[in-house]
């Protein structure tokens, strides 16, 4: 259905449309400033946007084409993000005269809208990050010494000892238990090494008094024999796990079978 574009005295305002159509339009503060909108009926609602013969759609001849505009249906409340920019004066296909509005969308609330969505965003990636909580070892289960052993003094830290660790060579395993012992008011992280040029082969993550990390797999592959290594524990406060205490590093002998 098509709606025919009428030029009336005071239509000062262009609008130009999508096809490179200019029209004349009265300002929305006239419009409303003339009592028209109780006077007039409104055919629908323009954006810019060209219409297809498939759609209702409002016409004018200019330069020597067809210009035209797709007409939407009107609805008496916009949503948030649009403003009324005024209207032009069209005729039915039955003749009947009345206005098509012009909307548009508005920038201001929209960079508020924007704005506001990338101020919750970097505020929920901050609170997610300083909320995430310590770096668990996902490995790690409850585990006890032999005979109950815990640490009963907080003020000091139970470190447990090391001799001989032995590795499968097949899997590259180590069946050992990397403890944290109860009672500790700390996190234990291992880091193990080979002495002889510091290479790192295993390191674990946040280990709670309590649990351990029973077994593990070498990041390196090594042959059949003995190599010595250091067996380095960092102690994390519970609370700031930035906050170190004094930790140990244990020598041992690695031996793959």
């Amino acid at each position: 259905m098509e709606y025919e574009y009428k030029k009336i005295k005071g239509m000062s305002s262009t609008l130009k449309s999508q096809d490179g159509g200019v029209w004349n339009y009265l300002p929305h503060k006239v419009f409303l400033e003339k009592g028209m909108e109780k006077k007039r009926v409104i055919f629908g609602d323009v954006t810019g946007k060209s219409g297809s013969e498939a759609t209702e759609r409002i016409c004018m001849q200019q330069k020597g084409s067809t210009k035209t505009m797709r007409l939407y249906p009107y609805s008496g409340r916009l949503s948030f993000f649009d403003k009324v920019l005024g209207y032009m004066a069209a005729a039915s296909p039955t003749g009947k005269v009345g206005f098509v509005r012009i909307r548009k969308k508005n920038p201001l609330k929209l960079a508020l809208v924007i704005g506001l969505l990338l101020v919750l965003l970097v505020g929920g990636i901050t609170f997610a990050f300083w909320n995430r909580g310590p770096s668990l070892d996902k490995n790690a289960i409850a585990y006890q010494l032999p005979g109950q052993v815990k640490n009963t003094d907080p003020d000091s830290i139970l470190l447990p000892g090391y001799d001989v660790l032995e590795m499968n060579e097949a899997t590259q395993t180590v069946d050992a238990a990397l403890l944290n012992p109860d009672g500790n008011e700390c996190y234990f992280k291992y880091i193990i090494t080979l002495k002889e040029n510091g290479e790192e082969l295993y390191r674990t993550g946040l280990i709670k008094p309590g649990t351990a990390v029973v077994g593990f797999k070498s990041v390196k592959k090594l042959e059949k024999g003995s190599y010595p290594i250091v067996i380095k524990i960092e102690a994390a406060d519970l609370k700031d796990t930035e906050h170190l205490y004094n930790g140990g590093a244990i020598e041992a002998d690695l031996e793959v079978k």
